[in-house]
């Protein structure tokens, strides 16, 4: 069975260019070879957004529980963050931009 860590990872995307899926897809990989898995990763994106079914096939085959949450709000940075922070179940959170990546011990420390 998992170690539950209590932290959930938040991602924003408002949008899926062609030229950023590699570095998205990059990011997602990040929390997936963790040593000690979050609970959760939440990427938060516009409602209705068209690149969602992209975005889908772009997630890892894992263990890793993935939830895409549509925001029907604002969708600049800030909004799609808070908008995931209200839907986080975990006592803490990380907050990982698209273009970023995580040590693999980032969620163990």
């Amino acid at each position: 069975m998992k170690e539950q860590t209590n932290i959930s990872i938040i991602m924003a995307v408002h949008e899926l260019a062609s030229e950023s899926e590699q570095m998205l897809t990059n990011a997602i990989q990040s929390v997936e070879d963790q040593t000690q898995q979050p609970d959760e990763l939440l990427i938060v994106v516009p409602k209705g957004a068209a690149f969602i079914k992209k975005l889908k096939g772009l997630l890892p085959k894992s263990m890793l529980k993935i939830t895409i949450l549509e925001n029907d709000g604002a969708t600049d940075f800030s909004s799609q963050i808070n908008f995931g922070v209200k839907e986080c179940k975990t006592e803490w959170f990380s907050i990982l931009e698209y273009d970023d990546e995580y040590a693999k011990i980032w969620v163990k420390n």
